[in-house]
């Protein structure tokens, strides 16, 4: 594919037209060289993008809509993929108080930066368009910090999970609404004529009588379909759920509303199948390589001339927003029940805008609520944003350690597992968190007859076990037993995270592939540096290997063959009146008899 793609570009540059395949190569070869030297700095790899495209915005510049092709299909992945992992058990554990504080903490962050957008001149419905874009947190970035300092555990981590789900959620009714907005404006109509009222509400009602029917139509279908898909590969899954996605995003884009948000339903009608996990971890490196042309292709959007005209803006309105965001965020969660100190930092943590605010201000400026300068002040204060992120997440966790115990829960607030529990590392909580079967959670892979032993043991000894299998029948017989049971190969990190690997105490290989159980231990061992890793080799030497990535406990089958064969040999030979006390290497070593 790849040597297609320069092939391609050679092509473009000796007709001299700079195609597709050269402007995806120049932005891709771009970002990647830009984010390797800026990830020396230790700067995260989002916002590296975007300093990428800036730079690259010098020196070259691409075809826009070459690239707006990419970035469009990088969104639509991404609400897929939110739509995959929207696990509503996650919520489950105070849910209250979570969803709440991601709900008022949003629309109290929508409507006083609305208000900050009309002090600065700008035309009511623009002012909303921006302020809700604005209200939106970046889930890409966050709970990427997050997992790379293993806090997703945390009670901040849970809380700002929560947190950036209910906006997620939010932004589907937030996509919707920009068209309206734009009508109510007269954006882009002739004379500036006001909205059809009674066209918008018969639309309205196709749009949720189509989506009604496909979310029933979906959820009927398509774990049925899906489970036929898996019997004959992972890849024929992958493409089913590729066309799933493509249709429901042309549904709603028929049903005049956004593309996203057909790939959201998508993701959240598959999520509830046992075969999301593998096919989260089978889009995760597509998603990721879209996503980096998306954020670098925000960065070529930068017109530095532009920006020079508004750069006050940029700076006065990016601190404020940031710090009307994270009062929003923390006193929301703080008013609905978590302790100070996670309010803080989770208020820090979601003070960013995010990449559904750059969705939200393309399609204001493509329905003509955005002028110009309105446009190129909400790019700058979402890229700055985006790049101070994790300066600001640090930030809110040194104000949570110094402030977090002096600020006592309000009155109404009592005793509870968002308020007591510990702040940072979550280990005392986690306990707590863990299923009611069970204080240990152990995830099996392979669910043979090995597997199958070694379930039945710890489910006697009351362990929380995740089976993860890619026998789609034998997925669907373990959950009809009510089993935690998921279609997934372990060895892909996206698999492996997904079932919370990193967050279990033991993970068990069972399957009799070598190769597969020597990668899923490294991943394994990689994610989780503390975590019990037991696997089963066929052989000595592949013990050794498994040891030296990680393992703690290795079952060598030939070994344990010899084990079992001598205690039979023994037990018979000891029927038939032999000396228990002989040893049994003695036997085996005299001389066997000469032949016959």
């Amino acid at each position: 594919m790849a040597l297609a793609s320069l092939m391609l570009a050679a092509d473009a540059a000796e007709s001299g037209t700079a195609g597709p395949a050269l402007d995806l190569l120049v932005v891709l070869a771009g970002a990647g060289v830009v984010s390797l030297a800026l990830g020396r700095l230790r700067l995260a790899a989002i916002p590296g993008y975007l300093i990428a495209g800036v730079l690259l915005n010098l020196v070259y510049t691409p075809e826009e809509r070459n690239i707006e092709q990419v970035s469009h299909l990088a969104v639509v992945l991404l609400m897929f993929g939110i739509g995959l992992h929207l696990d509503l058990s996650h919520l489950k554990r105070s849910a209250l108080t979570i969803i709440g504080a991601g709900v008022v903490s949003t629309l109290l962050s929508a409507v006083l930066i609305t208000l900050l957008s009309l002090g600065f001149g700008q035309a009511w419905p623009t002012a909303i368009a921006i302020g809700m874009a604005l209200s939106m947190s970046s889930t890409a970035v966050v709970l990427r910090i997050f997992l790379e300092r293993r806090e997703m555990s945390s009670v901040r981590g849970r809380v700002a999970l929560g947190v950036l789900i209910t906006q997620d959620l939010l932004v589907v009714a937030a996509l919707a609404a920009i068209p309206v907005l734009a009508s109510l404006a007269g954006a882009g109509s002739a004379g500036g004529q006001g909205p059809d009222l009674r066209s918008l509400a018969s639309n309205g009602l196709v749009a949720v009588g189509g989506i009604g029917l496909f979310i029933f139509a979906g959820s009927t279908l398509l774990p049925r379909l899906l489970e036929f898909a898996a019997k004959v590969s992972k890849e024929v899954m992958l493409v089913l759920a590729a066309a799933v996605v493509l249709s429901s995003s042309m549904l709603t884009t028929w049903l005049k509303l956004s593309p996203e948000l057909g790939a959201f339903l998508a993701g959240f009608l598959l999520a509830g199948t046992p075969f999301r996990f593998q096919l989260a971890g089978q889009i995760a490196p597509l998603r990721d390589l879209f996503m980096a042309v998306f954020f670098t292709a925000v960065g070529l959007k930068i017109n530095l001339s532009d920006m020079a005209q508004v750069w006050w803006v940029v700076l006065l309105g990016g601190t404020l927003v940031a710090l009307l965001k994270a009062a929003s965020i923390g006193v929301s969660c703080w008013l609905l029940g978590t302790s100070s100190a996670v309010a803080i930092a989770t208020g820090f943590a979601l003070s960013q805008a995010g990449e559904f605010s750059l969705v939200m201000q393309s399609l204001a400026a493509s329905r003509g609520l955005l002028n110009e300068h309105a446009n190129a002040a909400v790019i700058g204060v979402v890229v700055v944003s985006l790049i101070l992120t994790p300066g600001l997440m640090a930030l809110g966790r040194r104000a949570a350690d110094r402030f977090g115990t002096r600020i006592a829960p309000p009155p109404w607030v009592h005793s509870g597992g968002l308020c007591d529990a510990p702040d940072s590392e979550g280990d005392e909580e986690d306990a707590g968190a863990l299923p009611e079967e069970g204080r240990f959670r152990v995830v099996v892979a392979g669910f043979g007859p090995a597997g199958r032993a070694v379930v039945d043991r710890l489910l006697a000894a009351k362990v929380h076990v995740t089976i993860l299998e890619l026998n789609a029948d034998t997925v669907r017989t373990q959950r009809r037993l009510g089993r935690d049971a998921y279609y997934g190969d372990a060895t892909n990190p996206e698999v492996l995270d997904s079932v919370g690997v990193a967050e279990s105490n033991a993970f068990v290989i069972t399957f009799p592939d070598d190769d597969a159980t020597l990668r899923a231990c490294r991943v394994a061992r990689s994610m989780a540096p503390n975590i019990c890793i037991a696997v089963r080799v066929s052989a000595l030497s592949r013990a050794l290997q498994a040891k030296q990535l990680g393992a703690n406990h290795v079952t060598v089958e030939e070994v344990a063959t010899a084990d079992a064969m001598a205690r039979d040999v023994i037990r018979d030979l000891r029927s038939l009146g032999i000396d228990d006390r002989e040893p049994m290497t003695l036997m085996l070593d005299r001389e066997p008899p000469p032949p016959t």
